[in-house]
């Protein structure tokens, strides 16, 4: 369906088997970065990334 505020895009919604079907490739790519995270940043980094998160979650949820 047309994007309401922007006429040049579209918005699209995943399926329930859509989801499904993408979960074990986002696990996957969590837990490479959790391993990544793990092995090369120090504690007060992943602690400041982990905060950063928490502000980017809250500026990207869906209005309600």
């Amino acid at each position: 369906m047309p994007d309401p505020t922007d006429a040049r895009g579209q918005t699209v919604e995943v399926t329930k088997t859509g989801r499904i079907a993408l979960a074990p490739s986002q696990a996957a790519r969590t837990n490479w970065i959790a391993a990544g995270l793990q092995k090369h940043a120090t504690a007060s980094e992943r602690q400041a990334i982990s905060t950063a998160l928490g502000a980017l979650r809250r500026l990207t949820a869906a209005p309600e």
